[in-house]
């Protein structure tokens, strides 16, 4: 098993890390590079932010096409919890990476998002 490391942001209209500490957050999206491939089920995710560290363990690992399809599929309570639409959920990940950097990635690796299932 393997031990990742993931800056994550907490910005107060979407506190991200504090949703990830409390468990009320499930599902970490990232954009399908490189950089995550090699996460897989069981290994530990320590998620920082500035001096703050939550580790959490992977329950599983799946690719969508779109980010979307990533929403969709995974369902705002879960990604996003207290964000209402889908609309104000892509501006979120919009502001992390662009639709441009996501379609690229589905191009180089059939994947345009990544959810990271935590328990």
């Amino acid at each position: 098993m393997s031990t990742h490391v993931l800056p994550t942001d907490n910005p107060k209209d979407v506190p991200v890390f504090d949703q990830l500490k409390s468990g009320e957050k499930t599902v970490e999206g990232r954009p399908y590079s490189k950089k995550y491939h090699a996460i897989k089920a069981g290994d530990a995710i320590v998620f920082k932010n500035a001096k703050r560290k939550h580790r959490a363990t992977v329950a599983s690992v799946k690719k969508y096409p779109t980010l979307l399809a990533y929403l969709k599929g995974e369902t705002l309570r879960k990604t996003l919890p207290g964000v209402k639409s889908q609309k104000a959920a892509v501006k979120v990940y919009d502001k992390w990476s662009s639709p441009g950097r996501r379609a690229e990635l589905k191009r180089k690796h059939g994947a345009g998002m990544l959810a990271i299932r935590l328990r």
